[in-house]
């Protein structure tokens, strides 16, 4: 798993509430909460599930954000923690909407592999349980981390939102990851996103569709058997034109290819660029090559097909043909492909998920 080597360091939790929800508001912590019996592998644990299933790559946008200011300033100086911390607290209050539940905002040093790194998650109250601050013996105020354990990370629970910010040059934008459970099918909250974190995503949705199409359909024709291919292609289409809003190369294999190819169909696709971690789909740069089948021979004869002709018997592929009225090509197949031609890249922006 890609996020296995995420590791926590210290950890600083501040409660925010909603704008349109009564409560206590913001209340900060003045020191880091201290990990203890097992809970820094725990939360470890149910951050790197969330990154490992929904994470999707973001990058710092315009002049420096707040956000990855102040996480810069944590990777910089490590003290810093829980001033920085407390800044990042204040702005997602500040510019989370109305209709957004409050919850537990965490800020943890971590690294991710070699890489240092910050997390900031916003995680959900267990069904009524007010977080409770613990005033320390000099007066300082912190959360203890057993709230964590017992209310906010049970598997009841949600973990709403989870950003990893990574360590890299000073004057590059920052990257990183980010993950939003709480937003419809595989989308991200505008606000979470852009006005929190100042980020956007570092791949539109419709472009990596057209990536993973594209890889898809040059891997199914490095097949020999004619058939798989054609079975493999009209996979493809009807993967593409699914009611399925989220898309990877795992899934696809584990559903339409044969066990002993499926970790070769994973492998090409990342080796041209295809990740296997999931996005949403947008078929808006294909959907003009779902309609029908193109087989291509050497000779350079082409035939083109509906996909339910395929699906219907009528269209066959290999070296058998059954009793009826039937056309013969004999030559070798090269490729089997969606029909027609690439439109050209959208100027439109992703559209992100409503705001939560």
């Amino acid at each position: 798993m890609r996020f296995a080597t995420v590791q926590l360091g210290q950890v600083v939790l501040h409660q925010v509430s909603g704008r349109n929800s009564p409560g206590a508001g913001l209340v900060l912590s003045d020191v880091a909460s201290e990990l203890r019996d097992g809970q820094r592998e725990y939360i470890q644990s149910r951050i790197r599930r969330a990154l490992a299933q929904y994470a999707r790559p973001i990058l710092e946008e315009g002049p420096p954000q707040p956000v990855p200011a102040a996480a810069q300033a944590i990777l910089a100086a490590p003290g810093s923690l829980v001033p920085a911390s407390q800044r990042i607290a204040e702005h997602l209050q500040q510019v989370q909407p109305g209709i957004s539940p409050g919850g537990i905002i965490v800020v943890a040093a971590s690294t991710f592999g070699a890489q240092h790194a910050v997390i900031i998650a916003k995680l959900e109250h267990e069904l009524g349980v007010r977080a409770q601050q613990t005033v320390l013996a000099d007066g300082s105020r912190t959360f203890d981390v057993q709230l964590l354990h017992d209310l906010l990370f049970t598997e009841g629970s949600r973990v709403f939102k989870v950003a990893l910010l990574l360590d890299g040059p000073t004057d590059a934008p920052m990257s990183g990851f980010i993950v939003d459970n709480q937003a419809a099918g595989f989308g991200v909250a505008q606000y979470f996103l852009f006005d929190f974190l100042g980020c956007t995503l570092a791949e539109r949705a419709d472009r990596l569709t057209e990536k993973f199409h594209t890889a898809a359909e040059s891997w199914l024709n490095q097949q020999a058997d004619p058939q798989k291919r054609g079975r493999y292609a009209i996979a493809l289409i009807a993967e593409m034109q699914s009611p399925h809003r989220v898309l990877s190369s795992s899934d696809f294999a584990q559903r339409y290819i044969a066990p002993d190819e499926q970790d070769d169909f994973v492998l090409s696709l990342e080796s041209q660029g295809v990740s296997p971690q999931p996005f949403t789909k947008d078929t808006t740069l294909v959907e003009n090559r779902l309609s029908q089948v193109r087989i291509d021979t050497d000779s350079g004869i082409i035939v083109s097909a509906p996909t339910e002709a395929y699906e219907d018997g009528r269209l066959v592929l290999g070296d058998s043909i059954d009793d009826g009225a039937t056309i013969v090509v004999r030559d070798r197949i090269r490729q089997v492909t969606g029909r027609g031609r690439r439109p050209r890249a959208s100027s439109r922006g992703e559209n992100g998920a409503a705001d939560e």
